[in-house]
């Protein structure tokens, strides 16, 4: 059997080198059985120590330091699988803040069905609100001078859909887009600024 909770802090720490990296890995959904099957197993053992407890007094000091290393380990696992996952959404959100409502095949790609179910109800309750407020909180809050701005484009990225119509970028291609389609298209690095008069 292996240590208690060394499954638990692998994942933990795979997350921080994935983070490390700037990248959003992949979920691993077979450490996290893993680790609630631990968790499981624990529990079990907890009961069945209680139970002895219960029929042999004698032995009490001997079960009861037992019964905290069982239930310390247990509950070490659950706090680091917490962590995990609140760590993972935490990302998720920041991820729609910094791509909008379409993030990179490859960032989407990591996420688990139940984190892409997840992000899509983000997605609708944060449109829902901005609706709500006539307001687009993930664009710049100070306002452009100009609606179009002029910008580069990085990469051969070919159709895009925006909110504002289909565009084609090709590498190193100049375009006057609106100011709602630019900020997102250079927060996802596929464009550059190539001459702004509102800063």
């Amino acid at each position: 059997m292996s240590r208690y909770g060394a499954r638990a802090v692998e994942l933990l720490k795979e997350f921080r080198r994935s983070e490390a990296n700037f990248l959003i890995g992949p979920y691993n959904e077979d450490a996290v059985r893993r680790i609630v099957q631990e968790v499981d197993e624990l529990y079990a053992e907890c009961l069945r120590i209680s139970e002895a407890m219960k029929r042999t007094p004698e032995e009490i000091p001997a079960l009861t330091s037992a019964l905290t290393v069982h239930h310390s380990a247990m509950q070490r696992n659950k706090r680091c699988l917490l962590a995990y996952l609140q760590a993972r959404v935490l990302q998720i959100e920041q991820v729609r803040w910094d791509f909008g409502q379409a993030p990179p095949a490859s960032v989407r790609d990591s996420y688990s069905p139940f984190e892409q179910q997840y992000m899509s109800q983000y997605n609708q309750i944060l449109q829902t609100y901005m609706g709500s407020v006539q307001c687009t909180l993930t664009e710049d809050l100070n306002p452009p001078k100009d609606l179009l701005a002029e910008v580069r484009c990085l990469t051969n990225e070919g159709e895009i859909v925006t909110e504002n119509g289909t565009i084609v970028l090709r590498k190193n291609s100049t375009l006057f887009l609106r100011r709602s389609d630019v900020d997102m298209l250079i927060r996802q690095g596929l464009v550059e600024h190539v001459h702004s008069t509102d800063r």
